[in-house]
């Protein structure tokens, strides 16, 4: 027939099946707490803005045949962006009053 439940059955002293199921009802009956979805598109907006900004910067020791390149066109979006971003990740940041 069926032989007796082992360390993740019921059977045994350990109760790990018990655990995790305390474990997992514990997590869904606690206080949600939600975090916005623009704080995330805020944090993606300044990390875009860093790497724009970064290749920017290289641009300057190393000038590219371009129509007015004199312009930096790369540091002006990278330094919006992270201006940008810093404004969402400040307003939507988790634990903000509202």
């Amino acid at each position: 027939m069926v032989s007796a439940a082992g360390i993740l059955g019921h059977g045994h002293r350990r109760r790990v099946c018990s655990s995790q199921r305390s474990l997992l009802v514990i997590a869904m009956t606690e206080e949600k707490k939600t975090v916005s979805i623009w704080y995330f598109i805020g944090l993606l907006i300044l990390v875009y803005g860093v790497l724009i900004l970064g290749a920017g910067l290289g641009e300057l020791s190393t000038p590219s045949p371009v129509v007015m390149t004199e312009l930096h066109v790369g540091i002006w979006w990278g330094a919006l962006l992270i201006v940008i971003g810093l404004v969402y990740v400040y307003f939507f940041r988790p634990g903000r009053q509202r």
